[in-house]
């Protein structure tokens, strides 16, 4: 049971960084 809880912690963190660094490189290809 902890094991799944933290594979899907660590997927949703995945997933906030991934969009983050998206968001990041989409505002440097407009500056």
């Amino acid at each position: 049971e902890a094991g799944s809880l933290r594979s899907a912690f660590a997927g949703s963190m995945w997933r906030i960084s991934a969009i983050s660094f998206h968001m990041v490189l989409i505002l440097v290809c407009f500056l």
